[in-house]
């Protein structure tokens, strides 16, 4: 393409600040109907077939197209036949198109560096949904977009090129240092339409999420659209005759830095440095290329801009601070526009896998010092001894209820790890745990301890660092218990372990008689996505349960009829490691089965309701249609108190009029009428 355009009065520079502006343009565009329309509605594989189509078109309309041009045409373009000229580029050109093969280079390092760390930036600050990451890369390119067609416009003045490389590289380093002051503002910001009720609709939230990653991403991805032309035309002047030949090398060396940037950041700089300290250094490659370029400035005048404008960034860079507001920074506002406090960080740690985590304290007026666990600002736990920790226990107690077998349990996503610590003490011989994020261990060994009893620590106990669902795609072992708690649903790719093909690979890797359980929230979802959820489990497991307690919900899926029973209860009740677990549920986990909400008959009738008939297959999400995954963000509009009591209100509907429906207890085996309920 640049080669057909290349010639006349288009220089290579202006050239590719078109191609890469329209392309980009079309990323970006690509990029929000993915993200909005394509998968939302039509699917993965839909969206994929309207990629694959639109290709198919463009590919007729450049045969068509291409047939005309080459009938019409009578000449050599010029491309092909270039202009009498100087067949060797003077020296001082061949200079700066070597500094600019280096600009590329490292350029193209910073690039990545950069946007990879803005997005782990914008996760904690802005959101984790699909939409969220959505936004981000439209963001990205369309800054790109921008900067590139503002580069051919630049170019058309033919200015100095030497000082536009130094001028670009300066104010990129500027505008990322300029940017580090604003972060600590962006949870306030969200946190101040709490009272607008114009934001209380999903539209209205995405668009002032939009706004804030244009203002953090915008400026710094202009620049470096403006700045790659600026670096592709020096190189083409370097190789009179031979534009695209080096343009290709250039863009080849561009790339292979793009990937550099990526593996070294994610890897490396932002789990040793963190986000801020990644910046800085990112930013300080920016300026080593601007210094470098500026010997080749021409002029007094221009010189003296190019150093002012790199002093500039300099002086940016050395009174930069010295570390984020971590504690503005986890509040998570983002999540419900509302402002939230869990307490002062007092550990962190940065990850891609894991975000921002971290472990905040706070110490209520006449209560004791209560540490809550963080992911990007999302509540994942505390050590509170009070509700919280009878619902973090129960995830681990209620699916006991269902069987008695102590041999293997898998628990799926390790948060504080008192779920963990509950199975431990009830005796599996082998407890292994899968989590996704290293940071997360290291917080419940080190913080958490007091209420997870050291379970990490424990002979019988193995921790995975990896993605749970991939964890089970490579373990042929088999386990009496699956047990989940992961983060909520809406958080990106939470929700391919709420689809049909995990929970039929699930059903594939529990032993005879084992039985599934996972947490499911019932606060800021619809009673459309909890129907889904449950049909997804059902598609696969015959019996379902779903328990209420501490606001939580709990679902227990088994393929054969596990139902309660006076034996599995009776083990429980009589189990000496569980004693301090039976102390916070008031000596006896027999309460419990009164928070039982739905029996298997009760969810088949819930979701013959909703599905208007027996076959609830269309309320299924799947890694296709991956409609949890879309639906459920849309949730966190709705307020926490309000959407619980609906939800629950609904659900209770369904609720056996006789609590010992589908057990195989006696009424003496309910316990006491109430039943702790608490919890976040």
């Amino acid at each position: 393409l640049v080669r057909r355009f290349l010639g006349g009065r288009e220089e290579l520079g202006r050239v590719v600040g078109l191609l890469y502006a329209v392309n980009t343009l079309g990323a970006a565009l690509g990029a929000l109907l993915a993200g909005y329309l394509l998968v939302p509605t039509l699917g993965v594989r839909g969206a994929l077939a309207v990629a694959i189509l639109t290709n198919l078109l463009v590919a007729v309309l450049v045969f068509v197209l291409g047939a005309r041009y080459r009938g019409e045409r009578t000449a050599p373009a010029v491309a092909d036949a270039p202009e009498a000229g100087p067949a060797v580029a003077g020296r001082e050109a061949r200079t700066l198109g070597r500094a600019a093969i280096v600009i590329l280079a490292v350029g193209g390092f910073v690039t990545f560096g950069l946007e990879l760390t803005y997005v782990h930036l914008l996760a904690v600050v802005v959101g984790n949904s699909a939409y969220a990451f959505a936004l981000m890369l439209f963001t990205f390119l369309a800054g790109l977009t921008a900067g590139a067609a503002a580069a051919r416009a630049v170019l058309r003045a033919n200015p100095p090129l030497a000082l536009l490389l130094v001028l670009a590289q300066a104010i990129l380093a500027a505008t990322v240092l300029l940017g580090a002051y604003l972060w600590n503002a962006v949870p306030g910001y969200f946190a101040s339409f709490a009272a607008y009720e114009l934001t209380r609709s999903f539209g209205a939230r995405e668009f002032v999420r939009f706004v804030v990653c244009l203002v953090a991403l915008g400026p710094p991805a202009f620049v470096i659209g403006l700045a790659y032309p600026f670096a592709i035309e020096a190189v083409g002047r370097a190789h009179p005759g031979r534009e695209v030949e080096a343009m290709g090398r250039a863009s080849a060396l561009n790339t292979l830095g793009n990937i550099l940037g990526a593996v070294t950041t994610g890897f490396l700089l932002l789990p040793a440095l963190g986000s801020l300290r990644t910046l800085h250094l990112v930013s300080g490659l920016s300026l080593l290329l601007s210094l470098a370029a500026l010997p080749f400035v021409t002029g007094a005048g221009n010189r003296l801009r190019g150093a002012a404008a790199a002093a500039a960034a300099l002086a940016l860079l050395v009174t930069q601070p010295s570390s984020f507001d971590l504690t503005r920074l986890s509040t998570g506002a983002n999540v419900y526009f509302e402002p939230q406090f869990y307490g002062t960080v007092v550990d962190h740690a940065e990850s891609l896998d894991g975000g921002l985590t971290s472990v905040v304290e706070a110490r209520p007026r006449g209560a004791e010092r209560v540490l809550t666990l963080l992911t990007n600002g999302k509540f994942q736990g505390d050590d509170s001894r009070s509700g919280e920790m009878v619902a973090q226990s129960s995830f681990g107690l209620v699916p006991l209820l269902h069987d008695d077998r102590r041999g293997r349990a898998l628990v799926i996503g390790l948060g504080t790890g008192v779920s963990a610590r509950v199975l431990s003490d009830a005796g599996f011989a082998e407890l292994e745990i899968a989590e996704l994020s290293g940071d997360i261990v290291r917080m419940a060994r080190t913080h958490f301890a007091s209420v997870n009893a050291g379970v990490l620590d424990r002979p019988s106990v193995r921790v995975h660092v990896t993605d749970g669902r991939n964890f089970l795609l490579l373990e042929e072992r088999s386990y009496d218990v699956i047990s989940l708690e992961i983060s909520s649903i809406w958080f990106a790719g939470a929700s391919t372990l709420y689809n049909k093909e995990f929970y039929q690979l699930v059903r594939s890797r529990l032993a005879p008689g084992g039985v599934l359980q996972q947490w499911v929230q019932l606060h800021r979802i619809s009673p459309l996505d909890i129907a889904s959820v449950l049909a997804s489990v059902r598609s696969q497991f015959r019996y379902v349960w779903l328990y209420y307690v501490g606001q939580q919900g709990i679902i227990v899926a088994a393929e054969h009829d596990a139902r309660p029973s006076r034996r599995t209860l009776e083990r429980l009740e009589s189990d000496p490691g569980l004693a301090e677990i039976r102390a916070l549920h008031g000596g006896s986990f027999a309460g419990l089965l009164r928070s039982r909400v739905l029996s298997p008959e009760a969810t088949d009738r819930l979701l013959a309701t909703i599905a208007g008939g027996p076959d609830f297959l269309p309320l299924v999400s799947t890694d296709d249609n991956l409609f949890l995954e879309y639906s459920t963000p849309r949730g966190n509009v709705r307020r926490f108190g309000e959407s619980l009591r609906q939800n629950v209100a609904w659900l209770m509907r369904f609720r056996p009029a006789d609590l010992l429906e589908a057990t195989d207890l006696g009424a003496d085996d309910l316990g006491p009428a109430a039943h702790p309920q608490a919890g976040r």
